[in-house]
């Protein structure tokens, strides 16, 4: 990983050299100016795409507890828990909670209170929230198929995830009785496709 953002940085580098050298090239040899601006292009486009494959996969590896070993996943999950992160994702959450209508009110309402407990613990600056968690939080809360934006999950079944949700947020959470339930829950995260 580390070996790819250093690729990039090179090749970003060595394309502002073939860069400059075609600019000289126009004065000195101008025929040479195309082949050194042709170069530069190339070599700064491998240069973006190798920074580009670094972040996505250092995204990827931040949904594996084992990856955060790895200094970049690491600063990627560290990104996740900071206030402004965790404030704009407790907004999302309040957002649907007020924001909603129809049918979506009815299923928010019936989930309210542990949505309100998962937001009310993400603003809570004063909790060190594990930074796997709030990756994978933040992937549930943006898949529309699996989150709670879903209608067609069972109401039921929400519920529970919201709870083991916040359980795995915050263990030591008495907002809601979190851990009774994610004990019925035991692999929710591995089977509810997050």
């Amino acid at each position: 990983m580390h070996d790819l953002g250093l690729q990039g940085i090179e090749d970003i580098v060595l394309s502002v050299v073939a860069s400059a050298l075609a600019l000289t090239a126009t004065e000195v040899r101008p025929t040479l100016a195309i082949p050194f601006l042709l170069g530069a292009f190339g070599v700064g486009f491998l240069g973006v795409r190798a920074i580009v494959l670094r972040a996505f996969l250092v995204e990827d590896l931040a949904g594996d507890r084992d990856a955060y070993a790895i200094p970049a996943v690491r600063r990627f999950g560290l990104r996740a828990t900071a206030p402004r992160h965790r404030d704009d994702l407790a907004h999302s959450i309040r957002v649907a909670l007020t924001g909603s209508s129809g049918v979506a009110t009815e299923r928010f309402r019936a989930v309210q209170p542990e949505l309100e407990a998962l937001a009310d613990v993400l603003e809570d600056e004063r909790r060190r929230l594990d930074p796997y968690s709030i990756v994978m939080l933040e992937r549930w809360l943006n898949d529309p198929a699996d989150s709670f934006r879903n209608l067609l999950i069972p109401v039921a079944e929400l519920r529970l995830r919201l709870r083991c949700e916040l359980a795995e947020l915050d263990p030591g959470g008495d907002s809601v009785d979190s851990r009774s339930f994610a004990a019925r829950l035991p692999d929710a995260r591995a089977g509810g496709g997050s």
